[in-house]
């Protein structure tokens, strides 16, 4: 028990110094064994630039219980008093407690509670959050300590009772960013949540725009009681129609109805950026500090046969009367729906009563080629024999898909159909459905069998932050991330990633000293060859790379990888296309 007596005399002295003033200095002077409990676990605050004000404060509750004190003869008796002593702290400048501007608060007695709150002026916030619509995490903790400790009972240590309460603070713009990928045999399905704060002022406008199918033009989004949802030209080649000011949304935001949002339990990213069913606010919930969201759909079953390309949606808020200057409105939402096309190589694995069957012979594919553009769809399938035409169309409903129909000559049964219909298309390229075969002079088709496909392409949308493409990679097996570059004559790596990828640079067998032009001129390199993989379905043997020590980051996926593969960047959105 001698580490448990020395922790006691430490208590009695610490805690002993903190009492003062009504506090009775013997009150806190003995350590007692105890549990101690605090609530709530965890505090959130959130953060917008809309928002003058600090969030509402958060209650925290401090709990004591002392454990019964063996008299010697195995029996219990209660300490002489229940009472315990406790110390909150905080770890950073922002976090203060209501009605002190002490970063130190203490208590004596049954238990306790206190406000934390914190300063928003002290957060080291960059502007850049509110300009871009981005969000940062502050962390922090209220750290509580008291005079009571847990016994433990082998070894004979006592554990100091300490609990801590990290506290985050979300910092946000009052600005959602979204997107998510459709494919274009879809119907539009858009709920949108604006966010709202007390003070956003002036009229709302929904602006609907495609870049490439209406080149220059920009919608208005209304809802109209007796005809339902429209969609009014608000402006065309920078110019606003006649009477744009007129096609709000609502001519006033704070008359509008708004959802309140709530945030439960582990939710990242938190409110204000999703929307929940209403729950009753419990200790796991905190309400924002912004107003609230008005909920909107877009789409009501739009059909985006031929749409393939970026939706973008974003509302707005300002006044009519300075209609000319609405680029330069506060932004509430920005939402981009990517509308994906069918095109693709596509390798196909048919199931057949359990097995799986894959159009592959001897290493080579013979790939299922598919092409949609503007509505039209068309399609071969690669054969050894030649190509098999596809008549491919839509599937009719509301959850999209395609039907592909061809016929083969079978040496046995004659001139054979065959459906395909295609029910789910993943973002990542990987294809779901089924397949049927009608043999000549049937009416009708065989049981559906299951079959899936995977794109041979790679398709890399363009970051536009950073203005790259960037692919996920392996370099003899070892995950690396690449930057695709064109203009690159070689892959260039880290030479502190060389050991990790199984390359000696100091093996005269393995690799060749040289030099090699980066971007700032030539630079000393070591040339070696490995086998490089992007994204699990390009995959190339003895790809020669310039490892260098001034190279750092994500590897440059150079012409010595892209040689034998076709590129293609997409002029509608940008996307680049890796096909073999």
């Amino acid at each position: 028990m001698q580490r448990a007596f020395v922790l006691m005399m430490i208590l009695g002295l610490f805690f002993g110094g903190l009492v003062s003033g009504s506090f009775a200095q013997n009150e806190c002077n003995v350590t007692k064994v105890g549990s101690l409990a605090v609530s709530p676990s965890e505090i959130t605050f959130y953060v917008s630039a809309e928002d003058a004000q600090n969030p509402t404060p958060v209650t925290v509750q401090v709990n004591g219980i002392v454990y019964p004190q063996d008299n010697g003869d195995n029996e219990t008796t209660w300490a002489e008093t229940t009472q315990f002593c406790w110390m909150a702290s905080s770890s950073k400048d922002w976090i203060t407690f209501n009605g002190t501007t002490q970063k130190l608060i203490k208590g004596v007695g049954y238990g306790g509670s206190f406000q934390v709150e914190i300063d928003r002026s002290k957060l080291p916030v960059s502007q850049d959050v509110y300009l871009s619509g981005g969000s940062m995490v502050y962390e922090g903790n209220v750290t509580i300590t008291s005079n009571l400790y847990k016994e433990e009972i082998l070894g004979g240590d006592a554990a100091l009772e300490e609990r801590n309460i990290p506290v985050r603070v979300y910092v946000n713009s009052l600005r959602t960013v979204e997107e998510e990928t459709l494919s274009t045999s879809m119907e539009l399905q858009l709920p949108l949540n604006i966010p709202v704060s007390n003070n956003v002022q002036g009229a709302l406008y929904i602006l609907v725009e495609h870049p490439r199918l209406l080149p220059n033009q920009v919608y208005a989004y209304r809802y109209d009681s007796q005809n339902g949802p429209r969609y009014d030209l608000f402006s065309q080649n920078g110019h606003l129609v006649p009477g744009a000011g007129d096609l709000y949304y609502a001519a006033d935001i704070q008359n509008v109805p708004v959802t309140l949002p709530y945030s439960l339990g582990q939710v990242y990213p938190p409110i204000p950026y999703q929307s929940f069913q209403m729950p009753s606010p419990d200790v796991n919930a905190t309400s924002s500090n912004i107003k609230g969201y008005i909920p909107v759909s877009i789409g009501e079953g739009l059909s985006l046969h031929g749409l393939e390309g970026d939706i973008i949606v974003q509302a707005i808020v300002g006044d009519p009367g300075d209609i000319q200057n609405w680029r330069l409105w506060k932004e509430l939402l920005y939402n981009v729906v990517h509308v994906t096309p069918i095109t693709g190589t596509w390798v196909v694995t048919d199931e057949v009563n359990g097995k799986s069957y894959s159009y592959t012979e001897n290493g080579v594919s013979y790939p299922m080629v598919l092409y949609e553009e503007n509505g039209a769809l068309s399609g071969v399938w690669e054969m050894p024999d030649g190509d098999t035409p596809l008549t491919v169309q839509y599937l009719d409903r509301p959850e999209g898909g395609y039907e592909i129909y061809f016929q083969e000559i079978s040496q046995v049964f004659g001139l054979v159909d065959y459906l395909y219909r295609i029910e789910s298309i993943e973002n990542d390229g990987y294809i779901e459905g089924t397949w049927q075969y009608k043999m000549p002079g049937c009416q009708d088709w065989s049981i559906p069998q299951r079959f899936t496909a995977i794109r041979q392409e790679v398709v890399v949308p363009l970051d536009r932050e950073h203005n790259s493409y960037i692919v996920d990679g392996k370099v003899n097996g070892y995950p690396v991330g690449f930057i695709v570059d064109t203009g690159a004559n070689t892959v260039f790596l880290s030479s502190a990633d060389a050991e990790y990828m199984g390359v000696d640079l100091s093996d005269p067998a393995q690799c060749t000293p040289g030099t090699a032009v980066g971007v700032g001129g030539e630079v000393s390199a070591t040339f070696c060859y490995v086998d490089i993989e992007i994204e699990d379905r390009l995959f190339k043997q003895d790809v020669l790379a310039a490892f260098s020590d001034t190279w750092t980051g994500p590897g440059l996926l150079g012409m010595t990888f892209l040689d034998t593969f076709h590129v293609a960047i997409s002029s509608s959105d940008g996307t680049m296309i890796i096909a073999p």
